[in-house]
């Protein structure tokens, strides 16, 4: 047997083949080779480094790859327990997420600007990206835009084959939602965009500043009153509500802290 040195292969089974031998039979016939798990390792590897591409994660955002990179205020700020229990209830969701469930409810994390919403919402679409999910990132100026340049009227002209993909794709994180008020035909488009993920099943992330039900504790309105009733109540069926307490500008914390 010849010996093998991990410097010379990185398989040392196939070395570097994707092929093993299964050997003679007793009469000294070659049995064939078979296909080495490394191959399928490699191909799942390529296949995830072509999912992030794919996802379009805005360059300030690809940092965001684990809950541990994200800045906690620390003792004793009010804020602090509630924010842990919010982090683990995303964690639970990644690690517990099934397109094949009846209903894979989605997330929408509310918030005053700037205390790590689309933080966590990356951290939560890049690990399931890696657990082999399709994805996609679009922040809801971007959406509004593409709406706008691809329709001349509420459903008319033909879709562009990005509203499609927006529309289709397993996992959708829609930033910013409510940002910029709009027109009564972008708002129903917006409806059809978030009726047709709801009636699919696909699941959606989303970020917001505005609170899906009224919130006494929140600065800012419902976020019917940006998006319409239809596309608030479809997406209270679609997504479980998380609140992020009231924290210091959390850009400016962790810029401060690179």
């Amino acid at each position: 047997m010849e010996d093998w040195k991990s410097e010379d292969w990185k398989c040392p089974w196939c070395k570097d083949t994707t092929w093993i031998s299964l050997g003679k039979d007793a009469d000294g016939v070659d049995l064939g080779v078979k296909r080495c798990k490394c191959l399928e390792e490699k191909t799942a590897h390529a296949r995830n480094e072509d999912r992030l591409p794919k996802a379009r994660i805005p360059a300030k955002y690809l940092k965001c790859t684990s809950f541990d990179s994200f800045l906690f205020p620390l003792e004793p700020h009010p804020g602090r327990g509630h924010l842990q229990q919010l982090v683990q209830i995303i964690k639970s969701y990644v690690q517990h997420f099934s397109p094949l469930l009846p209903d894979p409810r989605g997330i929408l994390i509310y918030g005053a600007n700037g205390v790590g919403k689309t933080h966590l919402a990356v951290v939560a679409l890049r690990l399931l990206l890696a657990q082999g999910y399709e994805g996609r990132f679009i922040n809801y100026q971007a959406l509004l835009r593409m709406i706008k340049a691809g329709y001349d009227q509420p459903f008319g002209g033909s879709r562009t084959e990005a509203y499609d993909e927006i529309a289709e794709t397993e996992i959708l994180l829609l930033d910013d939602v409510g940002s910029n008020r709009v027109t009564d035909w972008v708002q129903d488009t917006i409806t059809d965009l978030i009726s047709q993920r709801y009636d699919n099943a696909r699941a959606t992330i989303v970020t917001t500043n505005y609170p899906i039900v009224p919130d006494k504790d929140s600065p800012f309105p419902a976020l019917a009153d940006r998006i319409g009733e239809r596309a608030a109540s479809r997406l209270r069926e679609m997504c479980r509500p998380l609140a992020m307490p009231a924290l210091e500008d959390y850009r400016g914390k962790k810029n401060a802290a690179l």
